[in-house]
């Protein structure tokens, strides 16, 4: 297959070169036909009884053999008389095998120890067969579409695996430029002294963002940091509302407060008066005190590592 399209391919051990003929190359997308070459002015082609053949075009095309792509320079010659050759520069390039008692052939890849993916099934685990995931007209249009452009392009090649999962559509917002021309159209502009460039740290929304991470805004924790302690199941239930603010900053956060989670559970239970303890006392100093540890400077550089800030 090249470039997305079956055809038969005689290998020839004895051409110098890969060659395709005009009629196969007129059937090639325009994405690939758009990107041809001039050859070289010297170049020649000499059959065995010395007569020659005129090369029109040179590209870079996608050549699949037995499910494995190379991409490989090609030779477009009007006169050939088979629609490709593979010659010995894409043998000797990419390590083409051939087999001829089994009319075999395959690229030979470096062998590789590092085992890049891997889906672990149940042992012996067979394939079976499952009705088709349904799609809505509109969507199977979409889908089928994108498939066969990414074939033409050699983007994608058909698969005889068994193990098969559902195509996800997942349009994407492809209406920047008309925003912009509706923002153009009410004459919207910008005032550079409002925005920050180049700062190693700045407030956006509720947060503090730098360099080592993200972190909240101390201007919002000072209310925590100057509550009192609670007195009533009120005072907890507005303690506790304040606090979850940055509770994604802080380890453990569901252990820490659970002793002041506890009161007002037991407020559910027609309970409202407020049996506070040591624990409570504790839960409720660590939280306040939180802007002066610890807990959220180890979390930024956490959630750095891990890439969680999508969760803000």
């Amino acid at each position: 297959m090249i470039a997305g399209r079956r055809t038969q391919l005689l290998i020839d051990s004895g051409a110098s070169l890969t060659l395709i003929n005009l009629h196969f190359f007129l059937q090639l997308s325009k994405y690939y036909r758009k990107k041809v070459r001039l050859p070289p002015s010297n170049l020649c082609l000499q059959l065995a009884d010395r007569s020659q053949l005129y090369v029109k075009y040179a590209l870079s095309l996608p050549i699949t053999i037995s499910n494995s792509t190379r991409m490989h320079r090609v030779y477009v010659v009007p006169k050939l008389w088979r629609s490709c050759i593979i010659g010995n520069d894409l043998i000797h390039k990419h390590n083409l095998q051939i087999d001829g008692g089994r009319q075999y052939a395959y690229f030979k890849t470096k062998k590789n120890k590092k085992l890049q993916h891997r889906v672990n099934l149940v042992p012996d685990a067979q394939a079976h067969n499952s009705p088709p995931f349904r799609y809505a007209p509109a969507r199977k249009q979409i889908i089928e579409e994108n498939l066969k452009d990414m074939l033409d392009h050699g983007i994608i090649s058909p698969s005889a695996s068994p193990w098969a999962s559902p195509v996800i559509l997942a349009p994407k917002k492809d209406d920047l430029e008309k925003g912009f021309q509706a923002l153009q159209s009410v004459n919207l502009t910008l005032k550079a002294s409002k925005y920050q460039f180049c700062r190693r740290e700045m407030r956006y929304l509720e947060y503090i963002i730098t360099q080592n991470g993200i972190k909240p805004d101390p201007d919002l924790i000072k209310p925590i940091t100057n509550s009192p302690q609670p007195r009533k199941i009120k005072d907890v239930q507005s303690f506790l509302g304040l606090t979850g603010y940055y509770r994604r900053f802080i380890k453990d956060y569901s252990k820490i407060f659970e002793p002041l989670q506890q009161q007002l559970r037991n407020s559910q239970k027609c309970n409202h008066h407020l049996n506070w303890s040591r624990g409570c006392t504790d839960a409720f100093e660590i939280l306040k005190n939180v802007e002066t540890s610890d807990f959220i400077r180890e979390l930024c550089v956490l959630q750095k590592v891990h890439g969680t800030y999508e969760s803000f």
